[in-house]
C-alpha cells in the first residue's frame, strides 16, 4: 500500500480492511515514520489493511486529547 504524506507530521491514523471497519488506531510523532514501521514489524495485520486514514494536529497535546 502506498501513502503520500509529508514526514514530521504528528497525529493519529486509522487501519481500515475493505469493508471499511476500523482494525487498527495509531498515534505518532510523526506519521509517515510509523507507518514505514508498521510494514515491517506487524507484516500479517498489516496485509489486511485496505485504506489509511490520517489526522494531523499541531502538537503531541492535541494528539493525546484524541
Amino acid at each position: 500500500m502506498k501513502y503520500n504524506m509529508k514526514e514530521g507530521l504528528c497525529g493519529l491514523y486509522l487501519f481500515k480492511n475493505k469493508q471499511g471497519e476500523i482494525i487498527y488506531i495509531g498515534k505518532a510523532d510523526d506519521i509517515h515514520k510509523r507507518l514505514k514501521q508498521h510494514k515491517h514489524l506487524e507484516a500479517e495485520q498489516y496485509q489486511e489493511v485496505d485504506s489509511i486514514e490520517y489526522a494531523v494536529v499541531a502538537n503531541r497535546a492535541d494528539r493525546d486529547i484524541l
